[in-house]
């Protein structure tokens, strides 16, 4: 049974990459399906590549507001809103 099962992983990877340059997900496919290499890799990766991922996967981040007299950066305040 692992024989058989061997053609046709390689067979879903190649439709995974294919389907990544169709849809505009090229920087992530590497990682699509893998989020722990990813996390492991997130360090290493250049400037441009991370750029390249966060923009394949975040429309936008929405800036909730300010509470006055707080004058330092507030990650809570911040909301992703993630590519469907």
């Amino acid at each position: 049974m692992t024989h058989a099962k061997a053609p046709i992983q390689d067979k879903i990877e190649a439709y995974k990459r294919q389907l990544s340059r169709i849809s505009g997900v090229a920087p992530i496919s590497d990682y699509i399906g893998n989020s722990e290499s990813l996390k492991t890799d997130w360090d290493t990766l250049d400037v441009s590549r991370r750029q390249a991922i966060m923009a394949a996967v975040l429309d936008s981040v929405v800036v909730g507001p300010a509470v006055r007299g707080r004058n330092f950066f507030d990650p809570s305040r911040l909301s992703p809103v993630w590519r469907a």
